[in-house]
C-alpha cells in the first residue's frame, strides 16, 4: 500500500487513491465482462473504469440481516469477531449481484480465544488473543478454575473443547507474558497495572475475572 501511494504521489496521472469512497455496483459490458466500478463519495455518484480487483476481506463482522455469516453459518452469527469492522462482505455481495459464483461460504473458523476490553464487554470485534498467548503458558479456565483442554492443541480442537464446556471460560496469563512480550500491545487495551495483577492462587484469579 505505501508503494501505491507513492506510485499515486509520483504518477498521478497512472493512480488515484480515493478516501472515503464505497463502491456500489460492479459495471459489466455487452459481453459480461467486468469493465470498472459505480462508486459513492462525498454524496455523488460517479464511475471508474479499468481492471478491477475486489479486496475487501470476509465477512464475519457483517451482522446484518442479510449477512453471508447469517446465511451460510447461522450458528456463529450472534458470536463476536476478530475480524475488522471493514469485513462486511461487499465485495462478494457485488459479485454475487452480478452472476458471480461463491465457493467455500460455509467454512468458517471459529477463534477460541479473543480480548474482551473491559470498556466495552459486549463490543462485536474483539481483539484476537493469538496462540502465542497460550504458547507462553496461557491457561484456558471454566468458571469453576479448572482447565478443560490442552491449549497447545489446534484450533478447532480447543473451539470445540470450549463448546462442548459450556461454561464461563477465562484465560489466565502469567504475569511475565504481559509485561515483557505481549505488553506494548496489550496495553492498548488494559493499563498495565491491570495486567501485572496478582493472584494468590487459581481460585482468585477466577474470581478476579469473573
Amino acid at each position: 500500500m505505501e508503494r501505491l501511494e507513492d506510485l499515486a504521489v509520483s504518477t498521478p496521472e497512472r493512480v488515484k487513491i480515493l478516501k472515503k469512497a464505497r463502491v456500489t455496483k460492479l459495471i459489466k459490458d455487452d459481453s459480461g465482462a467486468v469493465v470498472g466500478v459505480e462508486y459513492e463519495v462525498k454524496g455523488k455518484t460517479d464511475s471508474a473504469y479499468g481492471p478491477v480487483i475486489l479486496a475487501t476481506g470476509g465477512y464475519a463482522a457483517d451482522f446484518t440481516e442479510d449477512s453471508l455469516l447469517k446465511k451460510h453459518r447461522p450458528e456463529f452469527w450472534d458470536l463476536p469477531t476478530t475480524n475488522g469492522e471493514h469485513c462486511t462482505g461487499d465485495g462478494q455481495k457485488l459479485a454475487m449481484a452480478i452472476g458471480a459464483n461463491a465457493v467455500d461460504l460455509e467454512k468458517v473458523q471459529v477463534h477460541p480465544t479473543g480480548l474482551v476490553d473491559p470498556k466495552e464487554p459486549e463490543a462485536k470485534v474483539k481483539f484476537l488473543a493469538a496462540e502465542a498467548l497460550r504458547g507462553c503458558g496461557g491457561l484456558l479456565l471454566d468458571n469453576t478454575g479448572s482447565r478443560f483442554v490442552d491449549e497447545l492443541q489446534h484450533r478447532d480442537f480447543v473451539t470445540g473443547k470450549i463448546w462442548e464446556n459450556k461454561k464461563v471460560r477465562n484465560i489466565f496469563q502469567r504475569e511475565c507474558l504481559y509485561t515483557k512480550e505481549f505488553g506494548s500491545t496489550l496495553s492498548d487495551l488494559f493499563s498495565m497495572e491491570t495486567l501485572r495483577k496478582k493472584s494468590s492462587g487459581i481460585a482468585s484469579t477466577t474470581s478476579a475475572v469473573g
